[in-house]
């Protein structure tokens, strides 16, 4: 990543608290890190809602990040909150549908975003990375039945 972002070691340095990230070589990490950019949202700011096409995974560096979906009865339903270091949107990687859930912004945050087209073309060129992004997925699947 070029220094002219300023992010590469402070985002490392959060996403390090990540298991899923820091099991990552250093090579795979700062290539990962190399196809992002920044993203700034503000409190209540919606990243994406449920039903919108998939655009990329995201790392939250700063801020909380709500993610919610609909309860059968029809209000907001509390999936989990986000802390800085934990990724999110991988999901839809995988099976290319649109998005399960809704992310807001509680507060101002900043997110490292990687965009569909860098993750497609990474898979694709490095197919490995298909079982790192599995990990990522599985992790999050074995936390909740925990």
């Amino acid at each position: 990543m070029s220094a002219a972002t300023g992010l590469t070691e402070p985002l490392q340095t959060v996403l390090a608290a990540d298991p899923w990230f820091a099991a990552l070589s250093l090579t795979q990490q700062q290539q990962l890190l190399s196809l992002g950019r920044q993203r700034l949202l503000q409190a209540g700011q919606a990243l994406f809602s449920r039903g919108d096409a998939f655009c990329g995974i995201y790392a939250l560096v700063s801020g909380q990040l709500l993610i919610s979906g609909l309860h059968q009865s029809g209000r907001q339903a509390l999936l989990t909150l986000l802390t800085p270091g934990q990724w999110l949107g991988e999901i839809a990687l995988f099976d290319q549908k649109p998005r399960t859930h809704d992310a807001v912004a509680l507060q101002d945050a900043v997110l490292w975003y990687i965009p569909r087209v860098a993750l497609q073309q990474l898979v694709s060129t490095e197919p490995m990375w298909w079982q790192a992004f599995g990990q990522l997925l599985t992790s999050k699947l074995r936390q909740v039945f925990i």
